[in-house]
């Protein structure tokens, strides 16, 4: 990818916001393989050779989109890990925020089945950060780690993904209390500790 020479280059950081929404809205409209960037350029009222000069490729932009997104939940690694694992919630709410804040550009971004989906990318992550927080208190029950924290970070993302595919039955809120629930009583019957 290529950067801006002066990050704090206000111009520069709102031609690439400009590039990123024009991405976002033809998303909404067209399938991802055939958003080229000429139409990009279009909808974002710039030129090709603008768009090169902050993007290499069309993929670029969505991984800055989705590298934004995890950077919201996530944070700068700062996050206590196990302030969030001992009360999920924390972790659900700041998705929930992150969803309702630009809740049309998520429901796109949730439903793409593209190697850089959002939902694939925050799955992994979650993985990572259960499985290394989980090691760190337990190295004697690594196998049991390992398939809770891989059944929990898929089950929490499909959950995601069956809710924003469906009519929404019920608000996201209650959703994330669902899943909550459900990952205390697999720790429990798992034996987990935290």
């Amino acid at each position: 990818m290529k950067y801006i020479k002066n990050p704090t280059d206000l111009k520069g950081k709102k031609t690439r916001e400009n590039i990123c929404n024009a991405y976002m809205k033809l998303l909404t409209k067209k399938g991802f393989r055939s958003i080229t960037i000429t139409d990009i350029a279009k909808t974002a009222d710039i030129n090709r050779k603008t768009f090169y000069h902050y993007y290499a490729s069309i993929d670029d932009v969505m991984r800055e989109i989705v590298d934004e997104s995890l950077f919201y939940l996530f944070g700068n690694h700062k996050i206590d890990f196990e302030k969030i694992f001992k009360n999920p919630k924390i972790i659900f709410e700041r998705f929930n925020e992150l969803i309702e804040e630009d809740f049309d550009t998520y429901a796109v971004l949730f439903k793409l089945e593209e190697p850089v989906n959002l939902l694939q990318k925050v799955e992994i992550m979650m993985k990572e950060k259960m499985i290394e927080f989980f090691l760190e208190k337990n190295r004697e029950d690594t196998a049991n780690i390992m398939v809770f924290c891989e059944f929990c970070s898929a089950g929490i993302i499909s959950a995601y993904r069956y809710w924003f595919n469906s009519s929404h039955k019920i608000p996201l809120e209650e959703l994330s209390k669902k899943i909550c629930c459900m990952i205390e009583s697999c720790m429990e019957s798992m034996d987990i500790k935290w």
